[in-house]
């Protein structure tokens, strides 16, 4: 009997020291314990353990009045920490699942934001300014008359100036490494796709040089008379129209007006 209570006792503590390795048990909490807990979290800027937590709101009472409301919080959490992917996702599923939630305007220009804080430096992938750009036309459109609208009109522009400066970097390294055909291109399209940047006058200066370079010259007049038609008095105009004319110089047959 004494040996066949050893055995049980030396099975009993093996089985509690498997189970110390076991995962932790499932806890339900009320929403109000949940809620508290996520919104404490969040007060404390611990932001990301606070998105998790209102995750668990909207995971355990996914039916409740207070799912929506916790993956909005989850996806603003996720935000304030930085972690924009994470809310770019959250918010992709509550616009699908609640379109007509009050809220819908915030999602739309949260998502949009978001995009906005995941920008990349000017040298590289485009891509998220891209898509932040078409995210904030999004609530531009659906909302025109919405609290957020204005501040996207902004952004986007801000966004679009942006890639304006990407394609004028690209464009610039290429004519650097003297690769003026790949140059003229990039600068072609900058103007074609942002006609509203700052960075136009030079840009147009810029697919001047390069025209001049090529033996263009009937291309670099036109352009030339863009400028002076849309920009008679910017100092870029004006070096384009010298330009030219140190070019006629040696081309008695080209003259510029």
């Amino acid at each position: 009997m004494v040996f066949i209570a050893r055995i049980l006792i030396f099975s009993l503590v093996g089985l509690l020291s498997g189970c110390s390795n076991s995962p932790p048990i499932y806890e339900e909490r009320t929403i109000n314990d949940l809620y508290g807990s996520a919104l404490t979290l969040f007060n404390r800027n611990a932001y990301e353990k606070a998105a998790d937590e209102f995750d668990e709101v909207e995971r355990q009472y996914p039916y409740s009045i207070w799912a929506a409301r916790s993956q909005l919080m989850s996806a603003f959490a996720s935000f304030k920490a930085q972690k924009f992917l994470r809310a770019i996702g959250t918010l992709d599923v509550f616009i699908s699942l609640h379109p007509a939630s009050p809220s819908i305007d915030y999602a739309y220009y949260l998502r949009a934001l978001s995009y906005y804080g995941d920008l990349f430096p000017v040298q590289r992938d485009p891509e998220s300014a891209t898509l932040g750009v078409l995210a904030f036309e999004e609530v531009i459109r659906r909302f025109p008359n919405s609290d957020y609208a204005l501040d996207a009109q902004l952004k986007r522009d801000f966004l679009l100036e942006h890639l304006a400066s990407q394609k004028m970097c690209i464009a610039k390294s290429y004519l650097f490494k003297k690769q003026v055909i790949a140059s003229l291109r990039v600068f072609a399209e900058m103007v074609q796709m942002y006609p509203r940047s700052i960075l136009i006058p030079e840009a147009l200066y810029r697919i001047v040089e390069c025209q001049v370079f090529l033996g263009l010259l009937d291309g670099a007049t036109k352009t030339l008379k863009m400028l002076q038609h849309n920009l008679p008095k910017d100092a870029w105009t004006e070096r384009a129209c010298n330009l030219l004319k140190q070019v006629s110089k040696n081309h008695p047959s080209f003259s510029v007006k």
